[in-house]
């Protein structure tokens, strides 16, 4: 039986935001690292999803009251002519390997279907990452086109996956 936990993101997981938003290894394929006031953009930007319900954000813990190990997202984006609604998963480099991506990944989707929240969920994984790819393709995702996605400001060469609910 699982014991990876979903919660709410709230201010407390900042310090997570910015562990995940100015390491290196993380951010090489998303345009490098985030400087302070960019990180402090996406942090408030986080918790007003997360407090309006516009989108999920969630913080991935591998237990209950273990340390945050990573942030799972459904939100809906603008895309080419239309709006969809996209899925990330972001597990810091000290816990990934351990399926809590994939985990994270088929809760949010699962909730997603039981609320019908949307027909088709979207994913945008760098091209340079296969681990990602094998996630999408673990979890059921069809892959679609190679394509340009805009992350932050960044361009970011991707793979476009999607998974209709």
């Amino acid at each position: 039986m699982s014991v990876m936990r979903l919660d709410d993101f709230s201010t407390h997981d900042f310090a997570l935001v910015e562990t995940i938003l100015s390491d290196p290894r993380m951010m090489d394929d998303f345009g490098g690292v985030f400087p302070p006031e960019k990180i402090e953009k996406v942090q408030r930007h986080y918790l007003a999803s997360t407090e309006s319900e516009e989108g999920w954000v969630f913080t991935i813990r591998p237990s209950e009251g273990a340390e945050a190990a990573g942030l799972a997202f459904l939100w809906d984006r603008p895309w080419r002519d239309d709006v969809i609604t996209e899925l990330v998963c972001q597990v810091v480099p000290e816990y990934q390997r351990r399926g809590l991506a994939a985990e994270a990944a088929r809760s949010v989707i699962a909730r997603a279907r039981l609320e019908r929240r949307c027909k088709s969920v979207h994913a945008f994984p760098p091209e340079s990452s296969p681990a990602a790819a094998a996630l999408c393709a673990a979890l059921g995702f069809a892959k679609l086109d190679r394509c340009d996605v805009d992350f932050a400001g960044a361009r970011l060469r991707a793979r476009h996956w999607c998974l209709t609910l």
